[in-house]
């Protein structure tokens, strides 16, 4: 009797998992044809949070913010800021770091001061 070589599960699980990725994105895409869709696509929704964290991991980073304290929502491009911030110049540096994020259509303003 011969040893039997049993192959690896992983290659054709990577596979299978590639091969599930474009239909899911294809299938999240057809929303996109209905006019005034205000749903995203595979793309967009993954484009939105790699955004949301480049902009957040930007606003902790930053010494003069207080990034902790300020929310950060994408849809489409569009970054909304919620939160708190402690004067007009902290607002002002805040909107800059978010305009500064490659791919940002647009920054909404929400932030509220005391």
């Amino acid at each position: 009797m011969g040893i039997r070589h049993e192959r690896p599960l992983r290659p054709i699980l990577v596979f299978a998992i590639a091969m599930l990725i474009p239909v899911g994105s294809m299938l999240g895409g057809c929303e996109n044809y209905l006019e005034d869709s205000t749903a995203r696509t595979a793309g967009e929704f993954i484009d939105d949070a790699t955004i949301q964290l480049i902009v957040k991991r930007r606003l902790i980073a930053a010494r003069d913010v207080r990034g902790m304290r300020i929310n950060v929502e994408v849809n489409k491009g569009i970054v909304t800021l919620i939160g708190k911030v402690r004067t007009e110049d902290e607002r002002k540096r805040v909107l800059e770091i978010a305009a500064g994020v490659p791919n940002v259509a647009k920054v909404v303003d929400q932030l509220e001061l005391p």
